[in-house]
């Protein structure tokens, strides 16, 4: 398996299985111990996310689906694109696409807008705060690196400080420990205060 995202004690594994034809989804309520196969088995997946009650996949070409048990599965209003990445907090919902950058929803998944953030493959999302990360490439595959929005996805800004030249794509994220990781070829670490910078707070 490729995929995997956790909400307590429930875990979402999706990848190639052996009979199956394309990615499907498994799961498990006791924490690994067993696994049952999901209803959402129509479309390959290409990733997951959870925002502590409702689960996230996104799918090479049917756009994304959510789920409040991890089940059953229903197909949202964002149901023509091919998503590469998703990043959930709150009622906030982003979609990394193929070719179309970054769909935001604010209300669970329900409704889509596409952000500032356009005509792009985007790879990799995280959330933090109000903070979102964004790995991109052109869409002619040329990499753009890392972009950050602290205003919901409404303007984003190139963080790509440090990086060599060529700047490496990025296939994922994680921020633990004051630090952002970024993975590539390889894996890369910034400091998350550095990254975001000085913000106003009032």
């Amino acid at each position: 398996f490729a995929l995997l995202t956790i909400n307590d004690s429930t875990i979402l594994a999706g990848g190639n299985a052996t009979g199956y034809p394309y990615t499907t989804l498994f799961i498990s309520t006791d924490k690994g111990s067993t696994w049952n196969h999901t209803d959402l088995d129509s479309s390959n997946v290409n990733c997951l996310s959870s925002n502590g009650t409702i689960f996230y996949a996104g799918t090479y070409n049917r756009g994304v689906y959510k789920s409040s048990n991890g089940v059953n599965w229903t197909r949202t209003s964002l149901d023509n694109r091919g998503i590469y990445s998703l990043a959930a907090l709150g009622s906030y919902v982003f979609a990394g696409t193929f070719e179309f950058g970054v769909y935001r929803s604010t209300n669970y998944g329900t409704t889509w807008t596409q952000t500032t953030l356009n005509n792009r493959n985007i790879s990799a999302l995280t959330i933090k705060d109000s903070n979102i990360f964004a790995g991109c490439t052109t869409a002619n595959g040329i990499s753009e690196g890392v972009y950050m929005s602290t205003f919901n996805g409404s303007t984003w800004l190139q963080k790509n400080q440090g990086f060599n030249n060529p700047i490496p794509h990025i296939n994922a994220f994680l921020i633990t420990n004051n630090y952002i990781f970024a993975g590539s070829d390889g894996v890369w670490r910034r400091s998350y205060i550095e990254a975001i910078g000085i913000q106003k707070i009032n």
